[in-house]
């Protein structure tokens, strides 16, 4: 009952399934199997801004594309492959709502601090700093977020939230939702992943054999936290979301501190 009532309360929540979403560089091939950084939230529950207040929706012409997390009141945190090719008079964000189409506060994006070694390929360095217009007003439903610079222990559980597709191809849902997934050891992802790279500018979670909950399309850009300290940036994976062989793949936040202190 506990499902189909979940099943019932993401399908009245969708509004316009058929947006764009946007912010994903061409689909990395390996070995035969397609892999890319198309992020959404599969597996997830419905949740509420006021739990998640640092979460922010990347918007492209006024249509959610990207996740992000707010790290100062005037600042956002993002992936590189969100802004890669994007002016900032075209980005704005929307905070303070469980919604990306509507409620809480809007304002434009003034600069894009894009890391000089992105690499669209190699998905290296995939981390942005946006630069807002004005400041958002704090409260509630609006808060900042700290940055962690260890890295998280294999096992332990990280949050990730966002407003991506529920499965592959799927229908965006207008309200946003949360998964908890374990961080994978570094070197069990890098080999599973080979001979695509992981790199030490990345780290890996997700339900390794079982799958049934990853982020997806749209979610790129938003935040991994652990105990209220973000550590990772959701950044790429497998096609196929919640793939039990592979784990999504963040940027991980302690190795682009520096940049991100500099922009």
């Amino acid at each position: 009952m506990k499902l189909i009532t979940f099943v019932i309360v993401v399908f009245t929540a969708l509004l316009g399934n058929t947006q764009s979403v946007e912010g994903h560089p061409t689909n990395f091939t390996t070995n035969g199997k397609g892999i890319e950084n198309n992020i959404l939230i599969v597996g997830g529950e419905p949740a509420n801004i006021e739990d998640f207040p640092y979460q922010v929706s990347l918007q492209f012409n006024g249509a959610h594309f990207c996740g992000g997390s707010l790290i100062s009141p005037d600042r956002v945190l993002t992936a590189a492959h969100c802004t890669n090719g994007k002016e900032a008079s075209t980005l704005s964000v929307r905070a303070g709502s469980s919604y990306h189409k509507a409620g809480g506060q809007v304002i434009s994006v003034k600069t894009i601090c894009q890391h000089p070694l992105f690499n669209s390929l190699l998905m290296t360095y995939d981390v942005s700093v946006l630069t807002l217009e004005s400041s958002f007003v704090l409260g509630p439903a609006v808060q900042t977020i700290a940055l962690g610079s260890s890295r998280p222990i294999a096992g332990t559980p990280g949050t990730v939230t966002g407003w991506g597709r529920l499965w592959d191809n799927g229908p965006i849902p207008a309200l946003l939702q949360v998964i908890q997934v374990p961080v994978v050891h570094q070197l069990q992802c890098a080999t599973g992943y080979l001979p695509k790279l992981i790199t030490n500018t990345m780290m890996c979670a997700g339900f390794l054999g079982v799958g049934w909950k990853d982020a997806c399309q749209g979610d790129s850009g938003g935040p991994f936290v652990m105990e209220g300290v973000q550590f990772g940036i959701v950044s790429w994976g497998q096609p196929s979301c919640a793939d039990p062989n592979y784990p999504g793949v963040y940027t991980f936040v302690g190795s682009v501190q520096n940049h991100i202190d500099a922009c």
